[in-house]
């Protein structure tokens, strides 16, 4: 699974913009600064984005808070902070209940706009500071303790079923190929071609299996290439 995050930057003023930007590179995430609501709506249309920093006083009187109301009508998945001057309780408030999973007074400082960033893209299943541990939404893999959890319950899985659960969810959302899964699933059989059938009945199971605990099919099969895990 990729460590990227993409984080869209909503910010008029492009000293704050800039970093925002700065402490999201320090991550090694991505992020697209747009400098309108209207801007920031055509880019969320375009993309898929995992957090939204938005500011809320823009310019020509826009208030940012208006595009938690397109996140919401468009059933966008992300998380968002918003970041505002306006300061008192009730703004706080106000943004929160438009919508906003956090809110940050400007000025911040940068180690505490970090923390924010980091906690959302925890509670958004999208971060972890151990390689070794991967997170797909609700579902939590531990490489080094062999074990896998769905919303916190416990998944029973077999060492291959293990060992291809971590070869698909280790690189999320691409595609891999049967050659690839023989070679990290079955690596004692290497020297042999590559079993098509013993792959396809491995993934069916595995398939089942977490759509058992999920219900959703999490394992994609795309023809003539591989398979693709997708868990939001």
């Amino acid at each position: 699974m990729s460590n990227v995050i993409n984080v869209l930057v909503l910010d008029d003023e492009p000293e704050w913009a800039t970093c925002v930007q700065e402490v999201t590179d320090s991550l090694h995430w991505d992020s697209v600064c747009a400098r309108s609501v209207g801007e920031a709506r055509t880019v969320l249309l375009q993309q898929q984005f995992d957090i939204a920093v938005i500011d809320r006083v823009l310019g020509d009187s826009d208030d940012g808070l208006r595009l938690l109301d397109d996140i919401r009508q468009y059933e966008l998945t992300l998380m968002t902070l918003v970041v505002s001057q306006l300061s008192t309780p009730g703004e706080r408030v106000l943004g929160l209940e438009t919508g906003a999973d956090d809110y940050l007074v400007k000025p911040f400082d940068r180690a505490e706009l970090r923390a924010r960033l980091i906690a959302l893209a925890r509670r958004a299943g999208k971060y972890t500071a151990y390689p070794t541990v991967l997170l797909a939404g609700a579902l939590e893999i531990r490489r080094a303790a062999r074990t896998v959890t769905w919303q916190a319950q416990s998944v029973r899985l077999s060492q291959k079923q293990f060992d291809l659960l971590w070869a698909l969810a280790s690189r999320r959302d691409e595609v891999v190929t049967k050659d690839t899964l023989w070679q990290e699933v079955w690596p004692e059989f290497v020297r042999l071609e590559p079993q098509i059938n013993t792959i396809e009945v491995a993934v069916a199971r595995l398939r089942r299996e977490l759509k058992t605990v999920s219900g959703k099919n999490c394992i994609r099969s795309v023809r003539r290439a591989g398979y693709r895990f997708e868990m939001a």
